[in-house]
């Protein structure tokens, strides 16, 4: 990706159920960040007719249902334990995101003179080896033992099942570790806001 010289483009990841999207939507309201969810880019290219859905088709065209929607869950658990179509679909989608990325800070940076900020939420980010596209990596933390307890909680899953859904993922804390910044969002939110206000202040308040 190349993203406009005065843009300020900074990559979010953690794990799931780490609270990523939590981080950005607060970072949005109050520091009036533009944030963009790849998940969520990658949801529209999977509409029918769209170009990834056309490589769902090419490539696993068994969960692509009559109404010619893609069966999302049914795909994300063959994800977990099938490499092979993984990285197949991964080569296939993550350009396809990535340009459509590019395309929405061009679009929002040039309508604003160039000079704004953007928070790009990848839950992948380092697993895809896009860590170098950004300025800085955010992180947010929580211990496997809790994302675990979280994920089983929101799913309604064993804890079987939580733990190969994380295995598939690097570790958290080898993300931690190579990550700009952390957010320790470990314990109650109050807690996490307190540092989403004072790294927001470092990151998205303008020096004058």
């Amino acid at each position: 990706m190349t993203f406009p010289d005065k843009a300020k483009v900074v990559g979010l990841t953690g794990a799931i159920c780490s609270g990523k999207s939590s981080v950005a939507s607060f970072w949005q309201e109050n520091f009036s960040v533009c944030w963009i969810s790849a998940d969520l880019v990658a949801r529209k290219l999977l509409e029918p007719g769209q170009l990834g859905w056309r490589k769902v088709k090419e490539l696993a065209a068994d969960f692509i249902l009559v109404d010619q929607q893609v069966d999302r869950s049914a795909l994300r658990r063959a994800l977990f334990t099938d490499k092979e179509l993984r990285h197949n679909l991964n080569q296939a989608l993550h350009p396809l995101i990535k340009e459509n990325i590019r395309r929405q800070v061009a679009c929002s940076a040039a309508q604003n003179d160039g000079s704004c900020s953007f928070l790009i939420e990848v839950p992948l980010l380092y697993e895809a080896g896009w860590e170098k596209e950004f300025a800085e990596v955010i992180v947010v933390y929580v211990d496997n033992r809790r994302l675990c307890r979280r994920i089983v909680c929101r799913d309604k899953i064993r804890k079987i099942e939580a733990e190969r859904t994380l295995s598939c993922q690097w570790p958290l804390f080898d993300k931690a570790m190579m990550a700009d910044h952390v957010i320790d969002n470990n314990f109650c939110w109050p807690i996490t806001i307190l540092q989403l206000f004072h790294l927001g202040r470092l990151l998205w308040t303008k020096k004058t």
